[in-house]
């Protein structure tokens, strides 16, 4: 039991968050952070799922496919309010998604694992296609000084995250007019950093990502937006 429970807590190990995650914080992310408690109306979460998520911890074995359509879906559809930016995607949420695809594949003795910080060498195109998109949204916000009231992460991340290549094209568009506000020294060094990833994605976007694939594109935007090493530089 111990040592199941140390595995879960190891899976769950995310850059952003150094403490260790417990089930109450688990099952608050399973549902919007505007439900209201006290509201018979409000959304609940099905007693059915929680049980299969303790069980999983338990003894081992895969969290339910419902863990992640969950947490996918509060990803796309919940907005980040004004005082707190970290209510659409946190560590919490990409915990979760990192967990449950890293078990899976190691139960199916599959070699690819998801790292805990940013992966450069990672090649997964749903993974490339998460960093690229957090890397365009930063352009935008350097390009505003932050003052902008809606990011292309509002407009397009859900869309971004189902289907890249119609999204996409859409916002390098976009992102040729952010880049033409820098300054040359940061126009050239963003330049860099979105042609990395491109030369590794190559020349063509995925028509659309799987639910597992889906996750994987929202850890790979996390972990490219919230770099300690992109901070520094």
């Amino acid at each position: 039991l111990i040592r199941n429970v140390a595995h879960h807590q190891k899976d769950m190990r995310i850059t952003g968050n150094k403490e260790q995650i417990p089930f109450w914080k688990i099952k608050n992310e399973l549902i919007s952070p505007k439900s209201d408690k006290n509201n018979s109306d409000s959304e609940k979460i099905p007693p059915p799922l929680i049980a299969s998520i303790f069980k999983s911890i338990v003894f081992g074995t895969n969290y339910p496919e419902q863990l992640l359509s969950t947490i996918v879906r509060r990803v796309k559809t919940d907005t980040d309010e004004e005082n707190n930016k970290f209510i659409k995607i946190n560590a919490t949420r990409v915990a979760i998604i990192k967990a449950y695809i890293n078990r899976k594949n190691r139960l199916k003795n599959k070699e690819e694992e998801i790292k805990m910080a940013l992966d450069p060498q990672n090649s997964n195109p749903a993974y490339l296609c998460g960093r690229l998109f957090a890397l365009l949204e930063k352009v935008q916000q350097r390009a505003s000084d932050n003052e902008l009231n809606t990011t292309i992460k509002d407009s397009y991340f859900s869309a971004a995250c189902s289907t890249p290549a119609v999204v996409f094209p859409k916002l390098f568009l976009l992102a040729q007019n952010h880049l033409a506000k820098l300054e040359l020294i940061y126009e050239k060094y963003w330049n860099g950093k979105i042609a990395e990833v491109i030369n590794m994605l190559g020349t063509e976007f995925p028509q659309t990502l799987s639910l597992a694939e889906q996750g994987i594109f929202i850890i790979g935007y996390y972990q490219q937006f919230y770099s300690k090493k992109e901070v520094d530089e």
